[in-house]
């Protein structure tokens, strides 16, 4: 199914690919280009403004999501996954957040609960061995939750 591509002043133009059945392109977030994909649904068009507003608070606070992926997994990786890094030891808050990389920024409709939501992709460098960290944010860009993935 052909749909249109994506102008918005805040994401820039996000043209529809048609092969993938999604839009994608890069966007500047916080200096670098990142890779932004929004999957088709059925339900309807993506919600532009959640979009817009998601990478703006992104660009403006992006310590916000970095600091929950924190929260959520220092303790896995210093009680469990530490002594499979070269370091092996104990690290703080502060450098669990300094080592995430942003990787990539994914829209897609929830079936189940009728909702959109993204995924924000980090690259933990090497903390997880190859897992990346996926920090899941609801429409009201609070967390759903936070998994290496």
């Amino acid at each position: 199914m052909k749909r249109n591509d994506i102008h918005h002043e805040s994401i820039g133009d996000v043209p529809w690919h048609e092969q993938h059945q999604c839009w994608g392109a890069k966007i500047d977030i916080v200096g670098c280009p990142t890779p932004l994909t929004i999957l088709a649904s059925e339900s309807g068009d993506p919600p532009i403004e959640f979009i817009s507003t998601l990478v703006d608070t992104i660009r403006n606070d992006e310590d916000r999501y970095r600091r929950i992926a924190a929260d959520e997994l220092l303790h896995v990786y210093n009680d469990d996954w530490r002594h499979y890094t070269d370091d092996g030891f104990e690290i703080s808050p502060e450098t669990f957040m300094q080592r995430l990389s942003l990787k990539m920024l994914q829209i897609e409709h929830l079936t189940q609960s009728q909702s959109w939501a993204a995924v924000i992709t980090y690259d933990p460098a090497n903390m997880f061995t190859e897992h990346d960290v996926a920090v899941y944010v609801s429409t009201d860009l609070s967390s759903l939750g936070v998994v290496p993935d």
